[in-house]
């Protein structure tokens, strides 16, 4: 399928799902990728400062960060995602924290001046929604750019693998369509079957979009082996002996390549180098 059509689809899906993109981080599906981001972003982010968050959607982590007394600048494509996220700062009192709300790509950043934020962000995973290597690359060269020296860049995208889990136990009739053959070669999947084009990335693959240009601090799955078990997810949060055990181990484990490789979605936390 050609990178315009894509591209489209893509636009048009998430313009069409606003109110589940602000909902879908506090929903069985996102809980343990949601925990496990704000468990890094109070790691590694600096004390304060303006933060870029580069593919927002509707800003459920811009509103974390202005909450926690960043200054925020959200990016994101979709116009309705930009304008309830301004909806949400006035809602909130919290206006004067974001700095800019613009409707733009990760990988054209033109409005942002290089060198000019104490971190940045890409969470969610924008970076598999775009299709084409070359762009992604293009992404990450902008994310580092508006960086500045040694400030950090966390950035997260959806796994290869984890996919071929469901396949055997629940998606069996996938195994007779064609795109299961090209996922399995390139990661790509450009839509048809019940999700919007995107790609999956292997271990090791996102940070190797940065290049030499930063230092890798942390390399992590957001929701390891919780990956496409929200349902159990949310009945295991009803006992917090078990819920407490259980982030301690996702917490010992989330970083070892194995655990990256089943995950439905996983992070690196960059510094950007001099």
């Amino acid at each position: 399928m050609e990178a315009a059509k894509l591209h489209n689809e893509i636009i048009k899906g998430y313009a069409s799902s606003t109110p589940h993109e602000w909902e879908r981080l506090t929903l069985s599906n996102g809980i343990m990728e949601y925990i496990t981001t704000i468990h890094y972003l109070e790691k590694y982010l600096p004390k304060n400062g303006v933060v870029a968050d580069i593919g927002s959607g509707p800003g459920r982590y811009s509103l974390w960060l202005a909450q926690h007394g960043y200054d925020v600048v959200s990016v994101d494509p979709i116009e309705k995602s930009i304008k309830s996220l301004k909806a949400r700062f006035a809602a909130r009192k919290l206006k004067k924290r974001l700095k800019g709300a613009y409707v733009g790509f990760a990988q054209s950043l033109e409005m942002l001046e290089s060198k000019s934020f104490d971190a940045v962000v890409c969470l969610g995973g924008p970076m598999s929604h775009i299709m084409e290597e070359k762009q992604r690359k293009k992404a990450a060269a902008e994310l580092f750019r508006i960086a500045k020296p040694m400030a950090p860049i966390f950035v997260s995208a959806m796994g290869r693998f984890t996919i071929f889990g469901g396949t055997v136990s629940t998606f069996q009739t996938d195994l007779d369509s064609r795109y299961i053959d090209k996922w399995a070669e390139t990661g790509d999947y450009f839509g048809g079957y019940g999700f919007l084009p995107f790609h999956g990335f292997r271990p090791y693959e996102l940070e190797g979009l940065f290049g030499n240009k930063v230092e890798l601090l942390a390399r992590t799955a957001l929701e390891g082996f919780a990956s496409y078990r929200g349902s159990y997810v949310k009945e295991l949060m009803k006992n917090k002996r078990r819920w407490n055990k259980w982030l301690r181990i996702h917490f010992s484990t989330c970083e070892e390549p194995e655990t990256i490789g089943v995950s439905e979605h996983y992070m690196i936390v960059a510094k950007a180098k001099k």
